[in-house]
């Protein structure tokens, strides 16, 4: 069999039928179309049903949704890059537990490590580095926080206009 590739009169999409097709319903438009089969040319006729109409205020709510779930996705790009970690290689990182709070581990273990010793400049070492460690890992926290709450609103945001995206899909298929 021939796969043969026509367009649908009523939208222009490309349909792919074989020689043994006669009818055939658009995917996109919902037209029933006959197809006929001539000696040098395939094409298609619409027949007596007519395709659904969009009107034109659904066709701009659509444009507009969809315009506004890609405006969305820049923005949080933009926010997103001014929230993540950058190592000195310039690598971006999301916050992880490992990547935010090990830092602040260590230098908690190191300052530890420095009390036991006698010595005021050793005691006052470990002190520091404790109190830099804990400061550390309350940034840390914050900046995850931070994260983590911008994430959520995004995805809130997103969902609501995928939502009415799917809403307005379900309408055309219903040809309302």
């Amino acid at each position: 069999m021939q796969i043969t590739k026509v367009c649908c009169q009523g939208c222009g999409a490309s349909l792919e039928v074989d020689e043994s097709i006669r009818f055939v319903t658009c995917r996109q438009c919902g037209t029933a179309l006959n197809v006929v089969h001539g000696a040098r040319a395939v094409h298609t006729v619409l027949t007596g049903a007519k395709p659904a109409k969009r009107s034109l205020e659904k066709d701009i709510e659509f444009l507009k949704l969809t315009n506004q779930l890609l405006q969305l996705e820049v923005e949080w790009e933009v926010q997103k890059q001014g929230l993540v970690l950058q190592s000195q290689a310039g690598h971006r990182h999301s916050h992880r537990f490992t990547l935010s709070y090990t830092p602040a581990i260590v230098m908690v273990l190191i300052g530890l490590l420095f009390m036991p010793y006698q010595g005021i400049e050793i005691l006052g070492m470990g002190a520091f580095l404790i109190i830099m460690g804990v400061g550390f890992g309350i940034f840390a926290m914050a900046k995850n926080r931070k994260y983590k709450e911008a994430c959520a609103a995004h995805q809130v945001r997103r969902t609501r206009v995928e939502l009415e995206i799917d809403r307005l899909r379900e309408s055309y298929s219903a040809g309302e």
